[in-house]
């Protein structure tokens, strides 16, 4: 194994053993590192488990966030849309009442009178009353 790397550092983290070269004393003492290697291990397993489990918890909540997150967001897509769309039509609306305002407003435009006008109907007015007239008086000077 290579110096510095992280299998070299596992292995120096274990204890070696030494051989068992006199009966029950280094067995005994072997049995006693092995078990406290064994408890140690177990220890780091169980740790390992409860990181583990947490994280798929945590992994799971996370997964429904963004879940319920896209679902709002499409919801609020579509609200978007849909009052976009309203939004267009009530302007279509308005526009079409606006031409229609305007196209009324021209209209009644042309029925006022300008003063000019009023003048030229009354010079014509005059004209269509006096008409009659000069013609009745006409008539009857010319019966004297």
């Amino acid at each position: 194994m290579v110096a510095g790397t992280p299998a070299a550092e596992k292995m120096e983290s274990i204890p070696m053993l030494a051989p068992q070269l006199s009966g029950s004393t280094s067995a005994h003492m072997s049995d006693t590192e092995l078990h406290k290697l064994l408890i140690s291990e177990k220890m780091r397993c169980e740790n390992h488990r409860t990181n583990y489990e947490t994280l798929k918890t945590e992994h799971s909540r996370l997964q429904a966030d963004f879940m319920r997150s896209q679902n709002e967001c499409k919801q609020q897509s579509a609200e978007r849309q849909n009052t976009q769309e309203k939004f267009q039509l009530l302007l279509a609306e308005l526009r079409g009442e606006l031409l229609d305002k305007t196209r009324e407003v021209e209209e009644l435009k042309l029925q006022v009178l300008s003063p000019q006008r009023l003048d030229l109907l009354k010079i014509q007015l005059q004209q269509e009353v006096e008409a009659p007239m000069r013609e009745h008086f006409r008539k009857l000077n010319d019966v004297r």
